[in-house]
């Protein structure tokens, strides 16, 4: 062990001793249940069988629970091999030799705005193997600086031995939650010293990964340069934010309607809008508040670790490659697929046919659009009949009334609460369908609303229903427009 990790020793005579003690607790309370019925025995020659029962039982089921598993490994993601992406695997490779460092055995890119390093499989850490895993919106995201600095972080746990220390602490962790689940479900009273100590656990134990974190990061400022790490750190909060979003919002109704967009390049350019834009702006202000660690978080709050790297400045890498760090990748395209596959299922995915981004709105909403359409104007009467363009702002003040007789149209029943909100949306799908008709080309980048487009001119209905009904737009300024765009007298039906 190197003079630079003097810490790993205490690290690891800590989480030993935990282990033990935890273990220790389990097999003396274990041991008193048994003891119970056989100290009755001597004392009244006789056992009582309930009471006997009961402590075989609770005693039974400690040890069951405490007993450790054989790690089995899951592969989290796309498995790579250096003869397939040579240049990803000499980045990796540069940045363990800078760390001192063995090659993991197996790298994997995984959809997460992620990356971890971690000895996996065996018992107990023992016949674990190093794992690498990059992810893909990650890779498409950061430049190459960044991405390094990730990597060099990365691999500051293996410098630290962290990884060796984590099979002991996530395996006594997973113990005591087995433990706790046994024993709530039973509601025996023994559940009360394992919480107490699964409480205690948790808090030493991830003070001990937040130190690792520190430590990690040091490593990273020092090999590649802290001014990269502090600008990947300071986004990674609104791009893990973001990128659920993106999939609630964006891919997963591309997925629904049932066709397969590019997965990364549709991230990138939901970050890219302006909206979004906005939002990561608002998140990072917001994470720079937090200032204060959860005890039960394994990461210090990322001003903390943003402070710490400051005195590193002067030690600092100059910054030196800024291309993406997605141009490391061979067979990008194919990648993303795969991904995307591992994300939502292969035989799910590969029945999908492809759509482009920029095709969705016109492959997907407006058809879809047109199939509501065509519910709500086979209600008689028909909601909709003799609704013009120039007539939409007093539409919009009725949609309560309109969302009740669409609903009527659906399958699933509509709460009478939403029904203004969905008479809105009624209204949005019918100026979107008549633009369409009469001209105007649908688009519909990822995070923006779809949009229609005629030359100069340019809608976006649900925008324009809800500035109508908001006030924010008057009804002459609306007239104006639609005369404008030669739509005034366009009918909705």
């Amino acid at each position: 062990m190197t003079a630079e990790t003097p810490s790993l020793a205490g690290r690891a005579a800590l989480a030993v001793l935990l282990m033990v003690g935890f273990y220790l607790l389990a097999l003396s309370i274990s041991v008193g249940l048994m003891a119970i019925p056989v100290a009755e025995y001597f004392a009244i020659h006789r056992v009582h069988f309930k009471l006997a029962l009961v402590c075989v039982g609770g005693a039974l089921v400690i040890l069951w629970s405490v007993l450790p598993r054989w790690d089995r490994f899951p592969p989290p993601g796309v498995p790579l091999r250096e003869d397939e992406q040579p240049e990803l695997f000499a980045v990796i490779r540069d940045v363990a030799r800078a760390a001192g460092q063995a090659m993991p055995r197996e790298v994997y890119l995984v959809p997460e705005v992620n990356a971890f390093v971690a000895q996996r499989g065996g018992l107990m850490g023992f016949f674990s193997r190093r794992v690498l895993g990059l992810g893909l919106p990650l890779l498409r995201t950061l430049d190459a600086d960044q991405m390094r600095a990730v990597l060099a972080h990365e691999f500051g746990h293996f410098h630290g031995g962290d990884t060796k220390l984590g099979p002991w602490i996530y395996k006594t962790r997973s113990a005591i939650g087995r433990t706790l689940q046994a024993l709530e479900g039973r509601g025996s009273a023994l559940r009360h010293p394992f919480r107490w100590y699964g409480n205690l656990f948790l808090r030493i134990t991830h003070a001990i990964s937040r130190a690792q974190e520190y430590a990690a990061d040091r490593l990273a400022a020092r090999l590649v340069g802290a001014a990269p790490l502090r600008e990947g750190l300071m986004r990674l909060p609104a791009l893990a934010t973001l990128y659920d979003v993106y999939l609630q919002r964006e891919l997963g109704p591309v997925l629904s309607a049932g066709r397969r967009p590019p997965y990364a390049e549709g991230y990138r350019l939901f970050l890219e809008h302006p909206e979004m834009v906005r939002a990561a702006e608002q998140i990072t202000a917001e994470a720079a508040k937090q200032t204060e660690p959860d005890p039960f978080d394994t990461h210090p709050p990322t001003p903390l670790r943003v402070q710490a790297l400051a005195a590193l400045e002067r030690s600092e890498t100059a910054a030196s490659d800024r291309r993406p760090a997605w141009s490391w990748l061979r067979q990008a395209e194919a990648l993303d697929e795969q991904v995307l596959a591992f994300l939502a299922g292969r035989e799910r995915v590969a029945k999908l046919p492809r759509v482009a981004w920029s095709e969705v709105a016109e492959a997907l909403w407006v058809p879809s659009w047109k199939a509501q359409f065509e519910r709500w104007c086979a209600l008689q009467p028909n909601p909709l009949a003799d609704l013009r363009l120039g007539a939409l702002p007093a539409a919009v003040a009725e949609a309560r009334t309109l969302g009740a007789r669409c609903a009527s149209a659906l399958e699933s029943e509509v709460p009478e609460e939403q029904h203004e909100d969905f008479g809105r949306y009624v209204l949005s799908a019918a100026l979107g369908l008549a633009l369409h008709g009469a001209g105007f080309e649908a688009s519909s980048p990822p995070g923006a609303p779809v949009t229609l487009r005629r030359g100069e001119h340019a809608f976006t209905p649900i925008e324009v229903v809800r500035e109508l009904a908001a006030g924010t737009l008057d009804e002459a300024s609306w007239r104006a427009r639609c005369e404008a765009a030669g739509v005034l007298e366009l009918a909705l039906a």
